[in-house]
Parts: C-alpha cells; sequence; structure tokens
C-alpha cells in the first residue's frame, strides 16, 4: 500500500453527531426574569427602610443584589422608574385589600387593615420615610379617605353636613399606617395587636355621629 493511500486513509473522519437543540421555554425565562425583578424591588425597599430614606445608589443596589449594572437598567431603565416600581409594589396591597373594603363593614375593615399593615411593614416604612414615597402617600391617602367617607357615610344612610362629613373624614383617618407606626413603635406591639383597639376607636365614634344624628 502506498504511503499516499495510507494518508487518504487516516484524514478520513466520522461524520458528527447532530448537535442538540437548545431549550428554549420563553414562559419559563419570562417567569424567572419576573421572579427576579420582584426580589430587586423588594430588596430595594428594605435597603430604603435600613437607609431610614435616604437615597440608595443603584450600585448598592446592584452590588446587594448581585446584579450587574446592566441588568438594572434592563429591568428598570432608572431611578425614577425604579421608584415607580414600588407604587406598583402599593399596587399589590391595594388590590389586597379593596375587595375586602367591600365585604365588609367599615369597623371591621379598620382592624383588618391594621393587620395587612404588618404584612406591608417594609413597604409602608419606605413610603414614610422616603420623599418619593410621601408624594405618592399623600395622592394616595385623598382618594383613599374620599372613598372611605363615601362607604361610611352610605353604611350610616346619611347625607352628611359639613360639620358631620368633618367628623366622618377624621374617623376614616385613623385608618392610617403613620397611627400604625407610632403606636407600633410606643407601646413595641404589632398592628394585629393593636387592630381589636382601632375597631373600638372607630366603632365609637360612629356610634357617637350615628346618636346625634338619630330624632
Amino acid at each position: 500500500m502506498s504511503k499516499s493511500k495510507v494518508k487518504t486513509a487516516k484524514s478520513v473522519k466520522s461524520p458528527r453527531k447532530p448537535k442538540k437543540a437548545r431549550d428554549y421555554n420563553n414562559d419559563k425565562r419570562s417567569e424567572k426574569s419576573n421572579l427576579n425583578r420582584q426580589k430587586i424591588i423588594e430588596l430595594y425597599v428594605n435597603l430604603l427602610v435600613e437607609a431610614n430614606g435616604q437615597d440608595v445608589p443603584l450600585q448598592m443596589l446592584a452590588k446587594k443584589s448581585k446584579t450587574s449594572m446592566r441588568t438594572l437598567f434592563r429591568f428598570f431603565g432608572d431611578k425614577e422608574s425604579l421608584n415607580n416600581e414600588i407604587d406598583n409594589y402599593l399596587g399589590q396591597y391595594l388590590s389586597s385589600v379593596s375587595d375586602n373594603l367591600n365585604k365588609m363593614k367599615f369597623e371591621e375593615y379598620s382592624e383588618y387593615s391594621f393587620k395587612v399593615f404588618d404584612q406591608y411593614e417594609k413597604l409602608f416604612k419606605a413610603y414614610l420615610y422616603t420623599n418619593f414615597g410621601q408624594k405618592s402617600r399623600l395622592l394616595f391617602r385623598k382618594k383613599f379617605n374620599d372613598l372611605l367617607v363615601q362607604k361610611v357615610s352610605h353604611e350610616i344612610g346619611i347625607n352628611p353636613n359639613p360639620e358631620e362629613l368633618m367628623k366622618i373624614y377624621f374617623v376614616v383617618s385613623l385608618v392610617n399606617a403613620n397611627i400604625w407606626k407610632d403606636i407600633k413603635d410606643s407601646f413595641e406591639v404589632s398592628g394585629t395587636d393593636i387592630s381589636a383597639t382601632i375597631r373600638w376607636a372607630t366603632e365609637t365614634l360612629l356610634s357617637n355621629i350615628k346618636s346625634q344624628k338619630a330624632p
């Protein structure tokens, strides 16, 4: 056999096995991305609370979340958009209480709300501490108080005059994260511990308004 034939025989390669196609499951990728995004938002809320409302640089958030700056910008775009995401996070609280607001009487709802404040403690502290949170919270409180005033007026069965309206507005203002935090910190108790007291207060005050309206 000639040398040239030997070389030819050795140079023949067996056919390659076809590569296995990558499994792209867009639903799973999207679910994982949304989960990571949510974790970053929750971490950002925690960092804001720890900083007592002082600015939290994106670089710190990236380091704490073990995420690259590129990923942060891909998720949120900029700092303002990230702050807006906390407003959306507040929406989770609103959705959790809106159905119950329609199902419960106001006194029962006031008790329930202080338990929910505990559940979303970090979120509410972020709103109490931060400048952007204060602005959003003021807008939210106005809309929410107006909704509660309408509910209470309907339950009492009156079309309140200005004085009665002011009294009702005072009562619904007791369902407030600031009051929850002040009592919680002063007495070292939870919102659940306070809930029976807030119900007592709202029941007592509304009963007084009803009795004054009675003929």
